[in-house]
């Protein structure tokens, strides 16, 4: 499961909030809205893909909201308000949350989804480039191109990919695959930036993307480094 730490970071590096309390706002403010809209099945499973942390956000008991309030443009609003963003910033909020959440626990968007009307589909998109909202809103890496791939791939060999992302698959026996994760997780945490990860039959595999431009960017080259490096001092291989 994902650290209290890690969603709040991640959802800071993704909004390019400026300071971490702001994120930890914004994650609060999603869940809180999103919990008061289920049934208490769907709740209790939501409360249990969430770290301890956060599940104080989540309402307890009771019955859902009713069908007048179980409506997409109030509960961006719930989560808007507070926070003085607009309606189009909630929702890349809300989706930056639910997608970090659901990559972890992927029977939790059915779940969801079933539970919730039609319309609330769109929160489970991939997050949009980023309304305009801070400082350093302009500050977005650049996605890189087809050649710059290609040659990244040929300084990398373990990797696999294209534009949209690159990906590595490691051989490990299972009592090394925690220590590597957790070699990747300090990584990515100098970085600010996170790969995808999913174990295998005999192993884990990487996934680099940078999500706010939907591409490979330089970003994505160093946490591959980064990668190899973990790989390098566990001492595994590439797969296959």
């Amino acid at each position: 499961m994902i650290s209290h730490r890690q969603l709040v970071e991640e959802v800071a590096s993704r909004a390019r909030l400026d300071d971490t309390e702001a994120a930890d706002a914004a994650v609060h403010l999603v869940l809180a809205a999103l919990s008061s809209r289920l049934d208490a099945p769907c709740r209790e499973h939501l409360r249990q893909a969430v770290p301890a942390h956060e599940r104080g956000a989540l309402m307890y008991g009771g019955e859902a909201a009713d069908d007048s309030a179980v409506r997409l443009d109030e509960l961006l609003a719930d989560v808007a308000r507070p926070v003085d963003a607009t309606p189009e910033q909630a929702l890349f909020l809300a989706r930056t949350v639910l997608c970090r959440l659901t990559a972890e626990d992927t029977d939790l968007e059915a779940d969801l989804q079933g539970a919730l009307p039609d319309e609330f589909g769109t929160l489970f998109a991939e997050p949009d480039p980023l309304p305009q909202r801070s400082s350093r809103a302009t500050d977005v890496p650049a996605p890189l191109s087809e050649e710059e791939i290609a040659a990244a791939l040929r300084q990398r060999p373990g990797w696999s990919g294209d534009t949209r992302e690159l990906s590595r698959t490691v051989a490990l026996p299972a009592d090394r695959v925690q220590l590597l994760l957790t070699q990747v997780e300090l990584a990515a945490d100098d970085l600010g930036h996170r790969p995808r990860t999913q174990r295998t039959q005999d192993g884990v595999r990487f996934t680099v993307q940078t999500r706010s431009v939907q591409a490979v960017t330089p970003l994505d080259l160093d946490l591959a480094d980064r990668i190899d490096d973990a790989v390098l001092a566990v001492g595994g291989g590439s797969a296959g």
